[in-house]
């Protein structure tokens, strides 16, 4: 497991990352490792749980579905609020489901929709795509959760 700041090209962009190897016994690091970094940057209480459960979504699927060896997280403080980007290799897009009750996954990707502020896609042709979400920050610091 590797955690590195990201240099920002001198934008003042507050962004790091981890790497982790794309096994299911690394979600948990991810998601302790997405909470860690959300609480340094003064997110807290409600919002941190929504930030780290959505982290931890999109780390399960890369983990789940991604072709690749490595699963990319990073977080960031954007302009507008905290965002969190996790890379597979897998160009496959992500799709929001409608699960029946008594299926036991396929919800990840609703949460998302559902819980943040703003989320999408961003394909790497040759190199799998980044899912990605954002919460706004209100004007205390607290990331105001959608819905």
């Amino acid at each position: 497991m590797e955690a590195t700041d990201v240099e920002d090209g001198g934008a003042g962009v507050d962004v790091v990352e981890l790497r982790v190897p794309a096994d299911v016994r690394n979600i948990r690091r991810a998601r302790q490792w997405v909470r860690t970094q959300a609480l340094t940057r003064g997110v807290t209480a409600q919002p941190l749980r929504v930030v780290e459960l959505l982290a931890s979504e999109l780390v399960t699927n890369a983990v789940k579905y991604g072709r690749g060896t490595e699963v990319l997280v990073r977080l960031g403080v954007v302009a507008d609020g905290l965002r969190v980007e996790v890379h597979d290799d897998n160009p496959t897009l992500p799709q929001v489901l409608d699960p029946s009750r008594e299926q036991a996954g396929g919800r990840g990707m609703r949460l998302v929709s559902m819980l943040a502020g703003t989320w999408g896609v961003d394909p790497h042709p040759g190199d799998g795509k980044s899912v990605w979400f954002a919460v706004p920050v209100e004007e205390d610091g607290a990331v105001a959760v959608a819905g």
